[in-house]
């Protein structure tokens, strides 16, 4: 538990040695435990460190609004403050790619290199939406549904299991145990915990990506892999034809973010869906490795732009 600023922690675990930190950020909602099937595969060739952002897993509330420059200002204080090392890979999945971004745009001296796991990118609603409409209603029925669920848990009123019903919190994954699967619980119904969630989807689209907009700066000869999951848009609801054209946008909204620098590219994971590190978690870990030891970023660079 590190102190960040007066009165205020943030849960870090880090493990395995080396000249290189890889750091990892989760995406929207998930404390640092969204990582357990890749830290301890890293830590046994680098140095790896996870956290629980502010209000999430065992951190503190941090203040609200919880968009992306006050998350990245809460990574940079933790850095500091906890002594982690540089050069860091750093590694952020979805949401998390925002603030890794920020971090590395106000100190890229720092930055070893940028892998971006299946990342949120700015403007990507609305250009989905051009090829299925639907999608921004869809957006908006969640952000109304996270609304309806938070006032209710700001009652008191509702067990973790009718949270789960309604779809206001998500079920632990069936592998963990038991006592695991009630600390979770206990977590996720803390209004600290459905509030930073809550904040971090409703300053997704708007003052996160104003945040983005502000402090963005070409990162030159860093490093910046993307790498672009390819079943974000399966499962039945899409047309074949509907499905390549979503999938071209989509990598073509991630040739942006890799663009940001000289030697950035998209590598598509076919296999995986959103949350790659745990559909697809060996393809995280090798390009982790590749990124370590300095093997060339991308072979035969085919970037989408």
């Amino acid at each position: 538990m590190v102190e960040i600023s007066p009165g205020r922690r943030l849960n870090l675990r880090c493990s395995g040695e080396g000249p290189i930190t890889v750091l990892l950020e989760s995406g929207l909602g998930y404390p640092s435990y969204s990582w357990r099937l890749v830290q301890p595969e890293v830590a046994r060739f680098a140095r790896v460190c996870s956290y629980d952002r502010a209000g999430l897993g065992f951190s503190d509330p941090g203040p609200m609004p919880r968009r992306a420059s006050a998350i990245a200002d809460d990574l940079e204080a933790l850095v500091d403050k906890a002594g982690v090392r540089p050069p860091l890979l750093l590694v952020g999945s979805s949401l998390g790619s925002q603030s890794v971004r920020i971090f590395a745009f106000r100190q890229p001296e720092q930055v070893h290199a940028l892998l971006l796991v299946d990342p949120y990118a700015e403007g990507q609603y609305p250009a989905l939406a051009k090829v299925d409409p639907s999608i921004m209603h869809e957006n908006a029925q969640v952000l109304a549904a996270e609304r309806r669920c938070i006032d209710l848990l700001r009652t008191g009123r509702l067990s973790a299991r009718a949270a789960e019903r309604l779809g206001c919190i998500a079920s632990p994954d069936p592998s963990f145990s038991r006592h695991l699967a009630t600390v979770i619980r206990k977590q996720r119904m803390t209004s600290a915990g459905y509030e930073a969630a809550f904040s971090e989807s409703e300053q997704l689209e708007t003052g996160s990506e104003e945040d983005v907009r502000r402090e963005y700066r070409k990162l030159n000869e860093v490093p910046v892999i993307v790498l672009s999951a390819g079943r974000n848009f399966s499962g039945g609801r899409y047309s074949p034809a509907s499905i390549a054209q979503l999938n071209r946008v989509q990598l073509a909204l991630h040739g942006r973010l890799a663009a940001v620098s000289a030697a950035g590219c998209v590598k598509p994971v076919p296999e995986a869906g959103h949350v790659i590190h745990v559909d697809a978690p060996a393809v995280v870990i090798a390009e982790i490795r590749r990124l370590v030891a300095g093997a060339p970023t991308c072979p035969g660079r085919k970037t989408a732009n």
